[in-house]
C-alpha cells in the first residue's frame, strides 16, 4: 500500500484526504511514512531486516521536525546498563526522545533509553531506565526511575512476579507495583489473581468485584 486516503461522501471535488504516503526500499521494506502531507516518519534496518531506527534525531542532536525518534540496538553493547550485545534478535537496548527540539509543551525532554536483561530462556527479567542530560552524559538520579525488576516466571513460562518502579511526588520515585500472579490449578496456565504488595494508587490498580 503506497497511499491511504479518506473521502467523506460521494460526489468528493477531490481524491480525498491524504492521511498518509509510504515509500518502500529495495528490499521491500518500509524507508518512510509521510503523515497528513507534513510529518515524515522514516526507517532504518539491519542487514537481517530487524528494525533500528525511527527517525534519526541522535546523529545530529534535537530535531526541529521530528516528534519522536527512536534507535534499537540488539548485537551492540550499552555499558550503561551492562546489557547485550545479542545475536539472536533479542534487543540490547532502546534509546528515544521526543517533541521537536526536544521539547514537550515548553518543557525539556531528556534523550532516555531501556536497557535490557534475558534469562537463559530468551524471557525478560530487567528493563533497566536511564536518562541523558544536554552535555549527553547519564544523570545518575534518572538512572532507574522507571526500571522494572526483576520479572519472574514459572517453569511454564507465565509470569509470576513483576515489581517496577515510576513517579510518586514531586521529585521522588519509588516502587509503584509489586504484582504476583497465580495461576489456577484446575485449568493449567490461566491467571487465577494478581495481588499488588506495593501503592496501589500509583501504577496499576486491581478492583476487585
Amino acid at each position: 500500500m503506497f497511499k491511504t486516503w479518506h473521502k467523506v461522501g460521494d460526489p468528493f471535488p477531490n481524491d480525498g484526504e491524504l492521511l498518509s504516503e509510504n515509500t518502500y526500499g529495495e528490499r521491500d521494506d518500509l524507508s518512510r511514512k509521510r503523515l497528513a502531507s507534513s510529518q515524515d516518519v522514516d526507517y532504518k534496518y539491519n542487514i537481517r531486516m530487524w528494525l533500528t531506527d525511527i527517525n534519526d534525531a541522535f546523529s545530529s542532536g534535537c530535531s526541529a521536525t521530528d516528534l519522536f525518534a527512536m534507535r534499537i540496538n540488539y548485537n551492540s553493547n550499552n555499558a550503561n546498563f551492562s546489557v547485550g550485545p545479542y545475536y539472536n534478535g533479542n534487543i540490547s537496548s532502546i534509546e528515544w526522545r521526543t517533541g521537536a527540539n526536544c521539547q514537550v509543551v515548553g518543557v525539556s525532554r531528556n534523550e532516555a533509553a531501556y536497557g535490557f536483561t534475558y534469562d537463559t530462556q530468551s524471557r525478560l527479567i530487567k528493563a533497566a531506565y536511564g536518562e541523558y542530560n544536554s552535555s549527553n552524559s547519564w544523570q545518575s538520579g534518572s538512572a532507574n526511575r522507571y526500571t522494572v525488576d526483576p520479572v519472574s516466571y514459572d517453569d511454564n513460562g507465565n509470569i509470576t512476579g513483576i515489581t517496577r518502579k515510576g513517579w510518586i511526588s514531586g521529585a521522588t520515585y519509588n516502587t509503584i507495583d509489586q504484582l504476583t500472579y497465580s495461576y489456577s490449578g484446575t485449568y493449567g496456565n490461566q491467571l487465577a489473581t494478581i495481588a499488588e504488595a506495593s501503592d496501589i494508587t500509583r501504577g496499576v490498580t486491581i478492583q476487585h468485584a
